[in-house]
């Protein structure tokens, strides 16, 4: 399968921030979206679109919440200027222990410092964390990251991402989805 920056043709080897730059113009697209009607015309480097109608619009006031990556220090000043929160990554790898203060603590910490800087209230950044397993997780792996993040952090949501295992296919991962719901109630 596809990485999602390849899909919309952007070299991710690439050390250009190509992928971050348009983040603020997706982000001001989105909101456009959300909260206006008509939907103003939007003229830029990356996004062209006329004047439109675009609905529904989501039922959350102003706008749904935005969670971001941070694994770069200018994707975390981004997640401090326009983000509720962080969205850390954790990867199940067999005989590799899940660190909560590194993977999330650390992150969660710098992200509310610099949107504090940026004049937003810390409180408000959260996080959610991201489980990515992969083909050679494991059912309980990934069931001690669920468990150690709700007992050894803040963090009260979690989800887990099957994408990388999507060749597998959907009968596989739903075992895989049901075994992990069992072990981390």
């Amino acid at each position: 399968m596809p990485h999602d920056v390849d899909v919309i043709g952007i070299d991710a080897s690439k050390k250009d921030d190509t992928h971050g730059r348009r983040s603020a113009p997706s982000l001001d697209v989105l909101e456009a979206v959300w909260t206006t009607e008509p939907v103003a015309r939007h003229e830029g480097r990356h996004y062209t679109f006329p004047a439109a109608h675009i609905g529904p619009k989501p039922l959350q006031r102003l706008r749904p919440p935005i969670y971001l990556s941070g694994f770069a220090p200018a994707s975390r000043r981004r997640v401090a200027r326009r983000a509720d929160g962080v969205l850390p990554v954790a990867v199940p790898v067999r005989g590799s222990a899940f660190d909560p203060a590194a993977v999330i603590d650390q992150p969660l910490r710098e992200v509310r410092r610099l949107a504090e800087a940026e004049g937003r209230d810390p409180a408000g950044i959260d996080a959610i964390l991201r489980i990515n397993p992969t083909t050679e997780s494991t059912v309980p792996e990934i069931a001690d990251i669920i468990l150690r993040t709700g007992d050894e952090t803040d963090v009260d949501h979690v989800f887990v991402d099957f994408v990388h295992l999507a060749d597998q296919g959907v009968d596989q991962a739903l075992e895989l989805l049901r075994q992990t719901m069992e072990l981390s109630r």
